[in-house]
This record gives structure tokens, sequence and C-alpha cells, in this order.
């Protein structure tokens, strides 16, 4: 089960008669009405990779504002993060969720970690890594006459 859509399996049967168990995936079912939590996850699906993007092209455009976009890239951090919260939300429970046992084969009767979950553990792994930097190194510029200051002059030097 994912924010927005679910995993299943169509057969397909080929000119010889033969199927084939096909995954794809498919948007669920009008009937089906997400709890508070995955609507929370689908929100925060959207944020993370928007606030990103502003994050990068401020990065770009306005490169000695260090600590602002730091913590702003740690907000994306944290939203990145709460997409997690899916695996909470009544759709990994079969008891709530009515889909579970026509979706999927689970004994336990829960969600189990997939693909996307490790994608989206990773994604926020790397938005924090890339806001440490800015709070590390600032993000400030540095100007050629303190550059210029720091490099002793060839007179200087000869001396």
């Amino acid at each position: 089960f994912g924010a927005w859509r679910v995993n299943s399996f169509v057969l397909v049967e080929d000119g010889d008669g033969d199927f084939w168990k096909v995954g794809t995936c498919v948007s669920y079912p009008d009937e089906f009405s997400a709890d508070s939590k995955q609507k929370a996850s689908q929100a925060f699906s959207i944020l993370a990779p928007i606030l990103g993007t502003l994050a990068a092209i401020a990065m770009c455009v306005k490169p000695d504002a260090g600590k602002p976009i730091g913590a702003l890239l740690m907000f994306v951090t944290l939203c990145q993060g709460l997409t997690l919260l899916l695996l909470k939300s009544d759709l990994c429970d079969a008891a709530t969720n009515s889909l579970f046992d026509q979706y999927r084969e689970s004994p336990s009767g829960t969600c189990k970690i997939g693909n996307s979950a490790i994608m989206s553990i990773v994604a926020t792994c790397f938005w924090f890594v890339a806001a440490i930097f800015p709070f590390i190194f600032g993000g400030g510029s540095v100007d050629s006459d303190e550059l210029e200051a720091k490099v002793p002059d060839e007179e200087a030097r000869d001396e």
C-alpha cells in the first residue's frame, strides 16, 4: 500500500492461451476513505520535494544565505520523514482496511516495509546531509579583498 496507489496484480493472457501475473499500481477505489495519517503522509510527500527544490533554487540564487537554507532543508528532512506515517495509518491494519485481503496476502495483517518506504528513509538521510552542510559552512561568500589581505605580496616574501 502506498500513500496514493496500491500494488495490484492482473492476469494477462497471451495469444497462446497462457496467463501471466503482472504487477501494476492502481488508484484506491472511490469507496475507500483515507484516515488522517494517510492524508498527512500524502501532504508531506508533496511538500518535501517542492520545498527541497525551492531550497536548491535559493542556494543558487543567494549562496550566502546558508543558515536559513539549512533550516529549510532541515524542515524538508522532517517532511520526508513524516511520509512514513503511512506505516502507522489504518491503511496498514487488516482490521480497519477492507482492501487488505484483496491486495495483500500477509499473515501478520500489517504492512511491511517495501521499496518505497526504504527509498523514503534514504531520501530522509540525504535531505539531512544536505541540511548539515549549510549550517557547517555557513554559505557566506568571501570577498576578493579578504583573500588579497591573506596572501603576502611579492616584496614581503623576498625579504
